[in-house]
């Protein structure tokens, strides 16, 4: 008789009680001293994200993606500001996409800013589009 073969799951490592997480997300690496001194994440777990030179649009939104996913398992994660760069971009689509799976990871209670320049282009639009999406008691701010 043939047995199940063994699935090893490395333990699962949950957040002493009290413990978040806060993600800084910056499109431009360039702007990112600026953006620290003021969006500094104060959390326990704290990650800033800047897009790479010579890193595809795509490929940052994937990491952005694959690091905010493997924190949502471990402690919850109470806040997220993305900034956004200050010239418009030709990848709308995957900024949306990144932002609306940015918004589902965040925990009622928690906070969402976008920073945007006054450059930005569609800030309104992005902002009609993401709030139906927030979780109950979700903030969402705007800010320059």
């Amino acid at each position: 008789m043939a047995t199940a073969p063994t699935i090893f799951e490395p333990p699962h490592l949950e957040a002493p009680q009290g413990e978040h997480a806060e993600f800084v997300i910056i499109e431009e690496a360039r702007n990112l001293a600026t953006v620290l001194q003021k969006h500094r994440p104060r959390a326990d777990r704290s990650h800033v994200l800047a897009h790479g030179e010579g890193e595809s649009v795509c490929s940052f939104a994937e990491r952005v993606r694959r690091r905010v996913a493997s924190m949502s398992g471990r402690c919850p994660i109470m806040k997220l500001c993305y900034v956004v760069a200050s010239n418009s971009t030709p990848h709308e689509v995957e900024r949306r996409r990144l932002l609306e799976s940015l918004l589902a990871a965040l925990e009622p209670g928690g906070s969402f800013t976008l920073v945007a320049s006054a450059t930005s282009y569609g800030v309104c639009s992005w902002l009609e589009v993401l709030f139906p999406l927030a979780k109950a008691g979700v903030v969402l701010n705007v800010t320059n």
